[in-house]
């Protein structure tokens, strides 16, 4: 996953451990990537890109009730809609 550049950044000092930098820079090298963005990248992707909406799983449950109706939903409104042509034409 790679951080796009229109994210607002925020700059910040981390230490870590010598041994993570060096793994890392290898990884950068090997990879031709900088080694500030292979961090950014690296942490971004532990996160989830949007925040989840606090009504999610009912959101799920409409879908899903949707899902299991439309066959009947669009047999309904066809049947609806010949029947208005029918009177009306």
């Amino acid at each position: 996953m790679e951080v796009e550049n229109f994210y607002m950044l925020k700059e910040i000092t981390l230490s870590i451990p010598e041994d993570i930098y060096r793994q890392v820079e290898q990884v950068a090298t090997e990879t031709q990537r900088d080694v500030a963005d292979l961090f950014l990248d690296t942490i971004a992707s532990h996160f989830p890109t949007h925040p989840a909406h606090p009504d999610r799983a009912a959101m799920h449950k409409e879908i899903a009730a949707y899902k299991q109706m439309h066959a009947d939903l669009v047999q309904n409104i066809s049947e609806s809609m010949l029947q208005f042509i029918r009177e009306n034409w």
